[in-house]
């Protein structure tokens, strides 16, 4: 499943690159990649890193809603709720329609004790995805608040 996950990230970021230099291209999906692996092995520093690198080599891809929505994570992980919270809004403001992203920020509003922020982005989520439900918004919930009582 996991190199399954990266072939998609690869060829979604590999296409989504405007044809400015073979080199440059070549070395954001090689970032970005770098930073999942990075993520997976919880070194949410050197994911960080690498992240922002791919981000200054291409500020105008279309993709870089999953590298703020990674950033948002890895700021939750180390307690930053305020800065998660604001790469999460970066990530929507990129990919407004984008229900995983609010769901990432739903959860972290609700765990934060802002209730009304979280129904507005649970409430987005099921216009855009009628069928989604509310299973997927507990589960969403629940996941958080597991890892909230775990730190």
């Amino acid at each position: 499943m996991r190199i399954l996950k990266r072939l998609i990230l690869l060829f979604l970021f590999a296409f989504s690159l405007p044809i400015t230099g073979l080199g440059q291209a070549n070395l954001y999906p090689e970032l970005v990649m770098q930073g999942i692996d990075a993520m997976h092995e919880d070194s949410l520093e050197l994911a960080e890193k690498k992240f922002r690198e791919a981000l200054s080599l291409t500020p105008d891809n279309k993709s870089n809603y999953l590298l703020f929505r990674y950033l948002g994570q890895i700021r939750e992980q180390q307690d930053k709720d305020s800065e998660a919270l604001d790469f999460y809004t970066a990530a929507l403001n990129l990919s407004p329609r984008n229900t995983d992203v609010m769901l990432d920020r739903a959860a972290l509003y609700y765990r934060m004790g802002n209730e009304s922020r979280a129904l507005l982005d649970y409430t987005d989520v099921l216009d855009l995805q009628p069928t989604c439900g509310l299973t997927s918004i507990q589960d969403s919930t629940t996941i958080r608040m597991r890892g909230a009582i775990m730190r």
